[in-house]
Parts: C-alpha cells; sequence; structure tokens
C-alpha cells in the first residue's frame, strides 16, 4: 500500500509563489492610479469649496480679498476663513499679525488648505508652505485659486498670489499640471 502525503511539493509551492507574484505586479501599478485618482479627487474638492467660499465672499464685499502685505498675515486664505467653516480660527488673530510671530493656531494650515501633492515642507518661522495661491484679476472683482507650483515656497497664511502666466511658466503638483477652482487642469490639453 502507498502512503499518501497532506503537503505541497516544492514545485507546486514556486508555481503557487510565482502566480501570485504575477498577480501583485499587475495590480499594484492600478492601485498607483487609483491612489493617484484619489489624491487628485481630494484636492479637487478643496479647490471647488475654496472657489465657492471666493464667490460667496464677492457676493458680500462686491471684490475679492486684498492682497496681504508683505511679511503679515492676512489675505485671501485669512479671509475665506469664515466661508469654509473655521470662524473660530479667524477669531483668533489678531489683524496684521507678523507672520515670524504667528499665534500657534496658525502654524499648521487647516485641512481644506491642503492639497495631497503640494509641498510639505514647514519654513517661514515654522509656518507650513501655501498648497494653493490666488490667480487674480486685474480690478480685483474676480479670481481663480490654483495649485502652489512645486518650486514655491510661502506661508500658507501670507495668503501667495500670482498672475496666471507666472504660474504655468512653472511646474505643477499633478503631472506637471494644476487644477484650478472652475474644475479645470491648466495647462489644457492642446
Amino acid at each position: 500500500m502507498r502512503q499518501v502525503r497532506a503537503g505541497l511539493t516544492l514545485l507546486e509551492l514556486l508555481i503557487v509563489l510565482a502566480i501570485i507574484g504575477t498577480l501583485t505586479a499587475m495590480m499594484l501599478p492600478a492601485m498607483g492610479r487609483a491612489y493617484r485618482r484619489a489624491n487628485d479627487a481630494v484636492c479637487m474638492n478643496n479647490l471647488r469649496q475654496m472657489g465657492l467660499a471666493l464667490s460667496e465672499y464677492r457676493d458680500v464685499n462686491k471684490r475679492i480679498p486684498l492682497p496681504a502685505k508683505t511679511g503679515r498675515i492676512g489675505g485671501w486664505a485669512i479671509e475665506l476663513l469664515p466661508f469654509l467653516e473655521q470662524g473660530n480660527l479667524y477669531s483668533a488673530l489678531t489683524p496684521d499679525t507678523p507672520l515670524a510671530s504667528a499665534p500657534q493656531a496658525f502654524l499648521a494650515k487647516p485641512k481644506i488648505y491642503r492639497c495631497p501633492f503640494g509641498p510639505a515642507s514647514t519654513g517661514n518661522g515654522g509656518m507650513e508652505d501655501a498648497n494653493y495661491l490666488l490667480v487674480p484679476s486685474r480690478d480685483r472683482k474676480w479670481g481663480t485659486l490654483v495649485d502652489v507650483p512645486m518650486s514655491f515656497k510661502t506661508a500658507w497664511a501670507g495668503s501667495p498670489e500670482l498672475a496666471m502666466r507666472d504660474v504655468l511658466a512653472k511646474k505643477g503638483p499633478h503631472v506637471d499640471r494644476f487644477f484650478n477652482s472652475q474644475g479645470q487642469v491648466l495647462p489644457e490639453s492642446p
């Protein structure tokens, strides 16, 4: 009589491992693309919410927020806080506070101002860098919000602003492109 062994041979084990390895190798790129699309959606949602807050601010004040004074907390990122359900943070600020002596609550930017692909560095005396900036019209009656270029480093509470031509001359965080608050990808594909 022949004895039946329960178990796998080395060859069977290697075949199973090869199949699992092949399936994993096929799934990893797809998972990476899904992860990137999810982070793109977070960024676009943040920009849409900020764009709605900017529109609401403009409806109330008949213009978009004035730029921040150099080296001071202020501008669009601060003025939009009450319209983004961040009224407590807004009320904790003394107007025209220097960036270097910002209250502890202003060192980290609110979640809505975080792009998953934006610069993660902190600078400017410990204050986190901006992930979004405003592109205002010349008359400041309207504007759009876009991702910060990858090489651009400035404090988030200083409310960075740039002209669109200056933004597009740099690389964006989304495969060298930018999103804006109108749901567009810039520069547009030809």
